[in-house]
C-alpha cells in the first residue's frame, strides 16, 4: 500500500515497474499478494487515468484466487476519484464481468464509508442504487459496523 500512495516522481519505489502494474504482486505469499492485489488498481490507474472499465478488465489478468481482490481495489478507487459521482461508479462496476460486480460494488461503498466516516451516508447511498446492486451495497454496509462500535 505505501508503495502505491507515494509519489513516483520524488520518492521512486524499487518494488513497483512502470508498465508492470502487478509487480510484485505475483511474486507474493498468498497472503499478501491478497492485499497486492487489492492496492494494484492504484497503480494501474496512475498509469492509466480514468481508464476505470480498463482497470476491471485488468483486473482478469491476475489468478483467479485474487481477482475478485483486484475487483475490490479497483471499485474503492474508481470511488476514491470519483466520490461525489457514485452512479458513475456504480455503472462501471455493473459493466465489468459478472463476478466483479460484487467486489467492485463492495469496494466502492467501502471507501464511501471511509471518506464519509459513517455508516449513514453509505447505507443512503445503497437505496439509491439499482436494485440489483442494493443488497450488495446493504451487505457491505453490514460488514462494516464493527469498525464503529455497532
Amino acid at each position: 500500500m505505501e508503495n502505491l500512495s507515494t509519489d513516483q516522481k520524488l520518492h521512486l519505489s524499487k518494488y513497483l515497474k512502470e508498465g508492470e502494474p502487478f509487480y510484485p504482486c505475483a511474486e507474493q505469499a498468498n497472503r499478501p499478494k491478497g492485499n497486492c492485489c487489492l492496492y494494484a488498481p492504484t497503480c494501474f490507474l496512475s498509469l492509466n487515468k480514468d481508464d476505470y472499465a480498463g482497470a476491471l478488465e485488468w483486473c482478469n489478468g491476475t489468478e483467479d484466487s485474487f481477482r475478485s481482490a483486484c475487483a475490490l481495489g479497483a471499485g474503492a478507487q474508481t470511488m476514491k476519484e470519483n466520490v461525489n459521482s457514485p452512479k458513475l461508479v456504480e455503472s462501471i462496476c455493473a459493466d465489468g464481468e459478472s463476478d466483479q460486480v460484487g467486489p467492485c460494488i463492495e469496494g466502492m461503498v467501502d471507501l464511501y464509508i471511509s471518506h464519509h466516516g459513517s455508516l449513514e451516508p453509505a447505507r443512503a447511498l445503497c437505496d439509491q442504487l439499482e436494485i440489483s446492486n442494493r443488497q450488495t451495497c446493504h451487505d457491505s454496509v453490514e460488514s462494516n459496523t464493527k469498525l464503529f462500535g455497532a
